[in-house]
């Protein structure tokens, strides 16, 4: 299952849009991966984070929400190999 939310950040809180809600992120570990290429092939970014948090002793910490930042070198629904995202997955070290 998976929730998707269109997010924009604001500062203050007050700022937040009319018919928007606030979705506060809580200070935690996350991996950033900067994924560039064809939107199609973004879940290559996550399966390259997988084996990384693999090779050195992290894993997902799925009590908190993963995020994808666009700007403006995100080229969305596009196979422009100039498409950028980053890619932010909470994360926990291994016990």
């Amino acid at each position: 299952m998976l929730d998707f939310y269109c997010c924009y950040e604001v500062d203050p809180v007050a700022n937040v849009p009319h018919g928007m809600v606030h979705i506060h992120l809580l200070p935690r570990m996350y991996s950033a991966t900067h994924y560039k290429g064809p939107a199609g092939r973004t879940s290559t970014a996550y399966d390259y984070t997988s084996g990384w948090l693999q090779e050195n002793g992290y894993s997902y910490d799925d009590i908190d929400y993963y995020f994808e930042k666009y700007d403006g070198k995100t080229i969305r629904d596009s196979e422009d190999q100039r498409n950028e995202v980053k890619i932010y997955c909470p994360v926990k070290k291994r016990m």
